[in-house]
């Protein structure tokens, strides 16, 4: 029988680490990691979002996130939301 996938692979691609895993290599390697938008991982990182999320762009618009489950897969649990729902 032959193997089709890395060892702790599925660890490694679950959201919240690899969200994890990027923003630290963007800490350390700012300039080659500056492709990575704002994330943050709930519930650890609720009150970084309150104090950096932002209700409206520049134009006055509002702003959506997107939510993602760590567990979801294949678009399954994914929500768009505006700012004050999120809260």
């Amino acid at each position: 029988q032959k193997m089709n996938r890395f060892l702790t692979m599925q660890y490694h691609a679950r959201k919240n680490t690899l969200t994890k895993r990027l923003k630290r290599m963007q800490e350390l390697f700012p300039e080659e990691y500056n492709f990575l938008p704002k994330s943050w991982t709930f519930p650890s990182e609720v009150s970084d979002f309150k104090r950096n999320a932002v209700k409206f762009d520049e134009s006055g618009e509002s702003k959506y996130y997107i939510i993602k489950p760590d567990n979801g897969s294949k678009g399954q649990g994914i929500q768009l939301a505006d700012f004050p729902r999120v809260i």
